[in-house]
């Protein structure tokens, strides 16, 4: 659930902690992805301990679709 959430939120231009946690509470498609859970700013320990390679991973395949997806304009 959080790496949607984070994933939605770089791709939205939301990388703070605490702005992702007001989203989560006031926007409908932030509420959608966490399911109505409604994890604290705390969980930043998440996104740095478990994921950053997982999110450079991620960025490096969505850089790769960027670049498909320009080349066939």
């Amino acid at each position: 659930m959080l790496l949607k959430v984070l994933i939605y939120g770089y791709i939205s231009n939301t990388y703070s902690s605490r702005q992702i946690e007001q989203a989560i509470q006031n926007n409908i498609h932030y509420m959608w992805l966490s399911g109505m859970q409604r994890p604290d700013h705390n969980t930043n320990r998440f996104r740095n301990d478990k994921i950053k390679g997982v999110l450079k991973e991620a960025g490096l395949i969505a850089m790769v679709h960027n670049l498909a997806k320009m080349g066939k304009n």
